[in-house]
């Protein structure tokens, strides 16, 4: 049996309706922040009024270890569309007797200096990743990135480690909870 294409005798290829163009928006924002809360030097009332006479869309408050409250500054100075201050907290730990930064965004509570945890976590040959859950019931999943987001392993456990090869030139892990939560954690660098 033999088909022939239809459009060729005489018939218009058959029109099918399109979506409408994905609109897509840049937003002018700020992810860490400091305020009088931790080593800032203005009140978190003149940081955010800064920001957004200055033009920005978004601020993230990261104060070192202390989460400060955003719904009445968002009352005060939010508009729809215009401006959002983001809750956030920059969480301090050591790792190897040196200090530890990382940014938690829209976080549910305040996390809070940790201690001991980091120390162990990463060596010269592996990465230890360890979730402490905020819900007991939570599974988690762990993936371990790599350069140009490459899975490199899928640990289905809430404390799983990853031998490093050499040639990932970073990896950092995505810890996604069983609710669809995500965290991440910085990279290391690899094989430098």
């Amino acid at each position: 049996m033999t088909l022939t294409p239809a459009v060729g005798r005489g018939l218009k290829t058959p029109r099918y309706p399109q979506s409408p163009p994905l609109s897509l928006h840049w937003y002018k924002g700020n992810t860490h922040t400091h305020t009088l809360n931790s080593d800032g030097d203005s009140t978190p009332d003149d940081v955010v009024r800064w920001y957004r006479e200055h033009g920005y869309q978004f601020l993230v408050l990261t104060d070192h270890n202390y989460q400060t409250r955003v719904d009445e500054l968002n009352a005060l100075h939010g508009a729809d569309e215009k401006f959002l201050v983001v809750k956030g907290e920059e969480v301090t730990s050591t790792a190897g007797g040196k200090p530890v930064h990382v940014n938690g965004l829209d976080a549910n509570r305040r996390i809070g200096a940790q201690t001991g945890a980091a120390d162990s976590t990463v060596t010269a040959k592996s990465m230890t990743i360890k979730v402490k859950p905020g819900v007991a019931s939570s599974k988690y999943r762990i993936q371990v990135i790599g350069r140009d987001g490459r899975v490199l392993s899928e640990l289905p456990d809430a404390s799983a480690a990853y031998t490093f090869t050499g040639g990932e030139g970073y990896v950092r892990a995505k810890v996604i909870e069983s609710n669809g939560r995500l965290a991440w954690i910085q990279p290391v660098i690899v094989g430098r």
